[in-house]
């Protein structure tokens, strides 16, 4: 295969005038042509210049998982995705094919071309995840920096929080992003979103650590959409956009486990400090907001102990775990805990519903 891609001038040759994703769609053209395997090709976020190293390694780590695909795992199906984000490239290649068990040390030495993909990877300071399950696919991802992993870090600097920006207006997006890039290196902006249907692949590749997003996007509403996030990634955060705190899709966002939204009115510092509070798990509701999420099959609550009851006190304070840990004197296993315990007595699906339910007791 190696050969004839030569042959072909399917190789590294193909960045001398195109971007990283145009040179992939042009491989999974000689996929379909060679092979007959279905292929679909998914590109988000900003295109911006990469170094003709990391193009260069990029696609050939690329041309590396279709080689798995097409000549060992028999797939009739692969996707591919490139995503664009603001310090790094992050590439994904997905099959139907046979599968492996990844921790099967002999698949290693088989001849799956794995160990050339990982030493790539390594090489390129790449984050590199390989997921598969025998019968039903494999899952390669790579996140690639633009630059080798911690150059112009200074010593004792922090990882910063992950940010993707959905909003189908492009003039918004951009405006978000400079707001947001002001933080310093509090948050890092890794992608920039217009279509709906592009999210869920953008989640999963980027790994953010907090979703901004429209509540009216267009196709997938905000509601569905945070569902779809937060089935993906559980540990993301999503913080709507809106300026409409009566609009019937944001009670259905907030149960579908929204942290919060936020509205136009906010200025830059603003909407930093919003986003920070979601990434630490901070809930961002006005009371307005809980008082409209109705939960009519509400089962009879069971007795708390003392404990528990401080521990929802705070939770529906909208305190974190860790502040919870704090303030209390414990652990924050010791927390999770009892967190736990108390949506199980209360009934409540999570510890938003909880919010609501103290604000709907209070009045």
């Amino acid at each position: 295969a190696e050969t004839r891609r030569t042959v072909l001038g399917l190789g590294p040759a193909l960045l001398e005038d195109r971007p990283l994703d145009e040179a992939v769609g042009v491989e999974l053209g000689w996929v379909r042509s060679t092979a007959g395997v279905r292929t679909d090709l998914v590109v988000t976020g900003e295109r911006r210049a990469l170094s003709p190293e990391v193009a260069a390694h990029a696609l050939r780590l690329v041309q590396e998982a279709l080689t798995n695909a097409v000549t060992h795992a028999g797939a009739a199906l692969i996707r591919v995705g490139v995503m664009y984000g603001a310090d790094d490239v992050a590439v994904v290649v997905e099959d139907d094919g046979r599968g492996f068990d990844p921790g099967d040390t002999e698949v290693r030495r088989s001849g799956l071309g794995l160990s050339g993909i990982v030493a790539r990877a390594d090489q390129l300071g790449a984050d590199l995840r390989i997921e598969s399950t025998p019968g039903w696919g494999t899952r390669i991802r790579a996140r690639i920096p633009r630059t080798p992993a911690d150059e112009d870090r200074p010593a004792g600097a922090t990882t910063p929080w992950r940010v993707l920006v959905v909003d189908r207006r492009p003039v918004v997006r951009a405006g978000l992003v400079r707001l947001l890039d002001r933080a310093g290196p509090e948050i890092q902006v890794v992608g920039e979103i217009a279509d709906a249907r592009e999210v869920v692949d953008a989640v999963r590749v980027l790994e953010p650590d907090v979703v901004l997003l429209d509540l009216r996007m267009p196709g997938l509403d905000g509601a569905r959409l945070t569902s779809y996030v937060r089935s993906a990634s559980p540990g993301t955060a999503v913080l709507l956009m809106t300026d409409d705190l009566g609009d019937p899709l944001l009670p259905e966002a907030v149960r579908a486990g929204a942290r919060g939204c936020v509205g136009s009115d906010l200025d830059g510092a603003g909407l930093v400090r919003a986003v920070l509070a979601a990434a630490h798990g901070d809930v961002l509701l006005s009371q307005r907001v809980l008082r409209s999420i109705t939960d009519r099959d509400r089962p009879a609550r069971d007795p708390l102990t003392d404990r528990e009851r401080e521990v929802r006190a705070l939770v529906e304070r909208g305190l974190p775990d860790k502040r919870i840990a704090t303030a209390l004197g414990i652990s924050v296993k010791t927390v999770e805990k009892h967190v736990g315990a108390v949506l199980r007595k209360t009934g409540a699906s999570n510890r938003t519903a909880l919010a609501h339910r103290a604000a709907s007791d209070g009045g």
